[in-house]
């Protein structure tokens, strides 16, 4: 399961990492409003305070919890539940890549939190296939860590290294994935369904991992272990597809990655992804994607 969700996350395109860090006090209200193709993950260090999300959803919030808006829904971050209809303004500071946002409007109610934002490829399967909202409390031993790291960055000011804080943040991210779909593997469809299934596993995760090999029903039996009947059937019941159209989704994304990581020519990505020539490979490309691989490349991640 961990290789294929990091994978998955690589296939994604995922860029950004944290780039707020928060400091409320006193009674305070904070606004964040919905981004297309955007996660944002809040990470509280100290304290507590409530989440509201758009749905009338409210969760307290204390040391340890990260939650992960897969689609950046329009939330509330507050000092109690019943939220104050009127935002508080913070006080920014700059440091580097990092936004640093205070309020201070009395005493008590204290919360210290890193928000992340990252974005991604909006066809990926890893982010089409999670909960809009996940809860999560990982351990002082997995989190402790990487928090140190990241107050050891922003404290360095005009020494911050983005790139640090970035690959800090993408290695919190790929933590939390890890832990949610072992805690709650109910919560998830399509592909993380389908790698949690003992009859799709080993299979679903070779395609992952060799798309461009030549896929057929035969060979995808003989690793399952089932019968044609059994894999056409598990795979529309888990994945919503059939077989093949798996093998063509994970192939055109990872092209879509390679577009954006490498200086290959478009032949030669079709060619190197499985797909037979550059013409069936553009038709396919722009099906799903809705433009040309060139422009794709061009234009970057909307």
């Amino acid at each position: 399961m961990i290789g294929n969700i990091d994978k998955l996350v690589q296939l994604a395109q995922i860029r950004g990492g944290v780039n707020v860090q928060c400091h409320f006090q006193g009674e305070w209200t904070v606004q964040h409003h919905d981004h297309a193709n955007q996660a944002v993950v809040h990470i509280v260090t100290e304290g507590c305070g409530w989440l509201k999300l758009e749905n009338g959803e409210s969760r307290q919030l204390q040391k340890g919890d990260i939650v992960l808006l897969s689609r950046s829904a329009a939330h509330q971050l507050s000092s109690s539940k019943d939220v104050n209809p009127f935002p508080s303004s913070p006080d920014i500071e700059q440091k580097g890549g990092i936004q640093i946002r205070k309020i201070f409007n009395g005493q008590g109610n204290e919360l210290k939190l890193f928000c992340a934002h990252f974005y991604y490829e909006p066809h990926s399967d890893l982010f089409m296939n999670l909960p809009d909202c996940i809860y999560i409390h990982l351990s002082d031993q997995i989190l402790q860590p990487i928090l140190n790291l990241l107050h050891q960055e922003v404290d360095k000011a005009e020494q911050i290294s983005q790139l640090a804080i970035d690959s800090l943040s993408n290695v919190l991210l790929i933590h939390l994935l890890r832990h949610y779909l072992i805690q709650k593997p109910e919560a998830v469809s399509g592909i993380l369904k389908s790698i949690q299934d003992h009859r799709l596993s080993t299979l679903v995760s070779q395609i992952i991992s060799c798309p461009e090999q030549d896929w057929t029903i035969e060979k995808m039996v003989e690793i399952s272990h089932i019968s044609r009947a059994q894999l056409m059937r598990i795979f529309k019941q888990k994945i919503g597809i059939t077989p093949h159209a798996f093998v063509h989704n994970i192939r055109l994304q990872l092209a879509a990655m390679m577009l954006k990581n490498s200086s290959s020519s478009v032949l030669t990505i079709a060619l190197s992804c499985g797909f037979l020539s550059e013409t069936h490979f553009s038709k396919a490309f722009k099906n799903l994607y809705g433009t040309t691989p060139s422009r794709y490349r061009r234009n970057g991640i909307d």
